[in-house]
């Protein structure tokens, strides 16, 4: 498995440093661009477009946190199923909840103050759990099974929002 890490010559660690993140991105853009290898030989051009596209492919991993947690758990050998369920009674029971909402939400009279009201919860939801995900890979020992169970609950609040988002812009549109 390819590190996108070593793209940017970043140490592979989840608390990154996001301005020199596109500072290194930006860099590596200029000089390996397709465009400045136009009048190259067709296999320069090639290699050219193949090397941009990995490093672009690379930065969209690793710009989210979502996704380069999911890197670090597989550069650790721990795969994240996107559609696996999640076990966690209470969480389980969280999610019916917040869903049941949503939806009476999207019923009230001021049904466009409800749904935003929803999606800052869920926003402030998706942060805390980002942060213990932050705290738990800078553990001495991750527990990167246990990241797994949170990255999955993080994926249903990254759905959830879309949904929201969804449903807001649909009402708007009505």
């Amino acid at each position: 498995m390819q590190n996108y890490f070593s793209f940017f010559e970043l140490p592979a660690k989840f608390d990154i440093d996001l301005p020199d993140l596109i500072k290194r991105y930006r860099e590596i853009q200029r000089v390996v661009h397709p465009d400045k290898f136009a009048s190259s030989p067709e296999r320069e051009r090639l290699q050219a477009v193949q090397y941009a596209a990995q490093v672009n492919d690379a930065f969209d991993i690793l710009k989210s946190p979502l996704s380069r947690a999911i890197h670090l758990l597989r550069l650790n050998g721990v795969e994240t199923e996107k559609n696996a369920t999640i076990s966690d009674p209470v969480f389980l029971m969280q999610q019916m909840e917040m869903r049941e909402l949503l939806e009476v939400a999207a019923t009230k009279q001021d049904a466009l103050t409800a749904i935003e009201e929803a999606i800052d919860d869920i926003e402030g939801r998706y942060r805390d759990l980002l942060g213990e995900i932050k705290d738990m890979f800078s553990e001495a020992s991750p527990d990167y099974h246990k990241i797994n169970d949170n990255i999955l609950k993080l994926q249903f609040f990254d759905r959830l929002k879309n949904e929201a988002e969804a449903l807001l812009v649909k009402i708007e549109n009505s």
